[in-house]
């Protein structure tokens, strides 16, 4: 019982840390690994239990481990160079590039990251090393040697992964811990070992076992509640509170980093250092003063923080798409090429400008991990580090205030009054075939349901006097450029503020009224762009850099910056900077027009009753009726159906994927394996036979593991007696009492003749194991010379 316990626990123990691996390494291009990891493990039980079952010996069973995990490495790490299982002379070099790509991955890596073939390599063979531990541990009855590894993988990997582990991941954790411990108790409890004594030598009583259970138990409630409690005051974007919970924040090995959020609430220190986190080059230097470089963009908003969403991520190898196809802009854009050297930024996105659609680089770990999210942001599963240099090309707008400004042919009323002021220029754009929104749309609509009314309030009185969505959304930006209306600061206490968007707007009582940085700019605009049916998310990057003489652009930590992106309809995500920055290292739109949007804005009314005069043009594009409810009805359905197929094909069975070459591991386990196993459970099978009686099992095992040692030196027609002659003085019990069986009349086997058959066998074995060389040991195991004797004996018999 106790040995079937520990076996249940070890295999529970290694389930734990395989199962947290699956949230750090990703499963949408193959699954394959799962069954490699999972499969080392029970390899290394199974090779451990049949080397053991032969020969005692630690240092035999950890040298068969080690040639058996080296053969399994170079198997699958360069099966190309391999003579079968066996290593050439190329084999060396690959491997060696192999593990060295995953030692670097390792050293700069962020979850999760991709299944190479170096790191699934080294976690196959640690797994295989917590089997045979494990299969030791219970062949010698010490279940918490069995959970050792695994447990203190599984807590390092529950320190890795960001994401919150909750009361299962706990109570699992403990309850395997836990029932360790009482196999343990139960086991000293069998062996009567484990009574402490007094000084005087007096034995102490023995605790109960259903106290030691009641012990274990509240030990499992109680460490699962304080884990929660623990675990509450961590924000629910999975920072710690030593880590900056800012965008804009310093960094770890040496460099800096961004948190990908940001914050309405300003507890949070920022970075104005002037050291550089990059430098780059573009193919158009007349125009980098205006160019934003992005990292992410965010699309959720919980009331106090914007965060990135479950945008999907794909191979950008695998498609000619790397943003969305429904998200792209879809006006008259251009190419821009960058070339991007990275200096002190520690981040696992690299910037670049608008939406990229090319990435080339030297460096391995960014080529082979590159991902690219929905909305072009590119993830790789490293973070960034001083000298990595790439070159990539993005697609930009191309001056998109005509085309935005214009509405089948002409200019929006706003636009028109200011042209008939002199204060703007420029030709209206060409009318434009209507597009449908993107299918996941309404994410991008989300507001919280308890939303302060005064900022619904506010937005709709803004852009009361806006026609279109593109007026609308200057309103909102040149509300919060006004420096009537907010101040742009730096110099703000930590702990010293709104408590959220609504105070920070209405409440000149505040910490901080309407004073802050980019974060509390872009967060306003965002959500007040949503209360009024705008599509916006929130934009997170660096502002254009310092440009050189030579057009070397230099972005520094200042430089870090938010801003908002708003979906125009039949145009794409168009950009807004609401931050009002006197220092103009931040371009907007409405800064940059030679008119105040507000002092241009015609209201709507006067609009449609000049369309209604005598004489008025037909068909006004601005008399359209305004179905809200069943445009999200209809966004609803559409995002509900990309969910599900989305679900379809990232199902677990259509990701996953094998190599050519998948057959050399089984192929190799049946190898390594196989034969012993099959001799293990033979003699256990021969023993329970001798047991009942049958002096004939006991015959064929020692006779089957002679031939295997090399050390048969009788015919296959010998007698019993000139066998044991032949070989050893032990066998000569054995070898009487298996003639007697044979030829006696009655055949009867007493119990004295199996007692005596047993202290043969079992002794005629050790005398083969103490003759025996290592090799001679280590071949006799592998030998399947028996093995292929019986089956060939076997399929004779069925053929007669």
């Amino acid at each position: 019982m106790v040995l079937r316990l520990s076996f249940l626990i070890a295999l529970v123990a290694a389930a734990l840390p395989i199962v947290r691996l699956s949230r750090l390494i990703r499963t949408e291009d193959t699954s394959a690994w799962l069954f490699i990891i999972a499969g080392a493990f029970l390899l290394g039980m199974l090779a451990t239990w049949a080397v053991w079952a032969y020969r005692r010996s630690v240092l035999l069973v950890a040298g068969v481990n080690v040639a058996a995990v080296g053969l399994i490495i170079v198997t699958y790490l360069a099966p190309d160079t391999t003579w079968g299982i066996l290593p050439t002379t190329a084999t060396g070099p690959v491997v060696a590039e192999e593990l060295s790509f995953a030692l670097e991955l390792l050293r700069f890596g962020t979850a999760p990251v991709i299944p190479v073939a170096g790191l699934v390599a080294a976690l196959g063979a640690i797994f295989w090393l917590f089997g045979a531990v494990a299969a030791w541990a219970v062949e010698t009855s010490r279940p918490l040697a069995a959970i050792g590894g695994p447990a203190v993988l599984y807590l390092q990997l529950a320190t890795i992964d960001r994401t919150p582990s909750g009361p299962g991941w706990i109570a699992a954790f403990l309850a395997v811990v836990g029932a360790a411990l009482l196999i343990s108790v139960i086991e000293d409890r069998r062996r009567a070992t484990g009574r402490l004594h007094t000084v005087s030598g007096t034995m102490l009583k023995r605790t109960a076992l259903a106290r030691s259970l009641a012990y274990l138990s509240v030990l499992v409630v109680g460490a699962t509640v304080a884990g929660l409690m623990v675990s509450a005051v961590v924000p629910s974007v999975g920072l710690l509170n030593w880590r900056a919970r800012s965008g804009i924040g310093t960094g770890i090995y040496g460099g800096v980093s961004y948190n990908l959020f940001v914050s309405t609430v300003q507890t949070d220190l920022i970075s104005l250092g002037d050291e550089p986190v990059f430098v780059a080059r573009t193919s158009e230097p007349a125009t980098a003063r205006r160019m934003f470089w992005r990292l992410i963009t965010l699309e959720r908003y919980d009331g106090s923080h914007w965060y990135p969403g479950l945008l999907s991520s794909g191979d950008p190898n695998r498609t000619t798409q790397w943003e969305r196809g429904d998200h792209k802009y879809q006006g008259l854009t251009r190419t821009v090429d960058q070339r991007v050297q990275i200096r002190s930024l520690r981040q696992n996105y690299v910037p670049h400008v608008y939406s990229p659609i090319d990435l080339e680089s030297d460096n391995r770990v960014l080529a082979d991990s590159l991902r690219v999210r929905e909305d072009g942001a590119i993830k790789f599963d490293a973070l960034t580090w001083e000298g990595l240099d790439y070159t990539i090309r993005s697609v930009v707008p191309d001056d998109p205030v005509s085309e935005l400004a214009s509405v089948d042919g002409a200019f929006s009323p706003m636009f028109a009054a200011a042209a008939a002021d002199g204060r703007f220029g420029g030709s209206p754009s060409a009318a434009r075939r209507p597009l449908s929104p993107p299918q996941n749309i309404a994410v991008f609509e989300e507001l919280p349901e308890e939303l302060d009314p005064r900022i619904v309030e506010k937005a709709l009185d803004l852009t009361e006097l806006g026609v279109t969505d593109y007026e609308k959304a200057l309103l909102l930006e040149s509300f919060y450029r006004s420096p009537q209306e907010f101040l742009y600061s730096v110099d703000i206490d930590p702990g010293h503020s709104a408590t959220d968007l609504a105070s920070w707007l209405f409440d000149p009582e505040s910490p901080n009224f309407r004073t802050g940085y980019c974060e509390q700019f872009a967060t306003g605009m965002a959500v007040m762009a949503r209360a009024v049916g705008l599509p916006s998310r929130v934009v997170l990057g660096f502002t254009p850099g310092e440009i050189s003489d030579d057009n070397l652009i230099t972005v520094r930590q200042k430089n870090a910056h938010a801003w908002v992106e708003l979906w125009i309809d039949d145009h794409g995500w168009v950009q807004f900077d609401p931050t009002p920055r006197s220092d103009g290292v931040n371009p907007s739109t409405s800064s940059a027009l030679a008119f105040v949007p507000a002092d241009y804005a015609i209201p709507l009314e006067d609009e449609l009753a000049e369309a209604d005069s005598p004489g008025a043009a037909q068909g006004s594009p601005f008399d359209d009726e305004i179905r809200i409810p069943e445009l999200l009805a209809e966004r609803e359905a559409l995002l509900n159906a990309q969910a599900a197929a989305a679900a379809a094909d990232n199902s677990f069975f259509n990701n996953l994927s094998l190599p050519d070459w998948w057959w050399r591991i089984p192929a190799s386990s049946v190898i390594l394996v196989l034969v012993p196993l099959v001799k293990v459970l033979r003699r256990r099978w021969r023993m329970r036979r001798l047991l009942k009686g049958d002096v004939t099992a006991a015959w064929n095992e020692v006779t089957d593991q002679l031939r295997d040692a090399g050390m048969w030196r009788a015919s296959d027609v010998s007698t019993p007696a000139e066998v044991a002659e032949s070989s050893f003085d032990s066998l000569d019990p054995l070898a009487r009492h298996y003639a007697t069986h044979l030829w006696s009349s009655s055949g009867r086997v007493t119990a004295t003749m199996i007692r005596e058959s047993v202290n043969a066998l079992e002794s005629t074995e050790a005398t083969i194991r103490d003759s025996s060389s290592m090799l001679r040991r280590v071949g006799r195991v592998w030998n399947p010379r028996s093995v292929v004797r019986q089956i060939v004996s076997s399929v004779k018999s069925t053929r007669r």
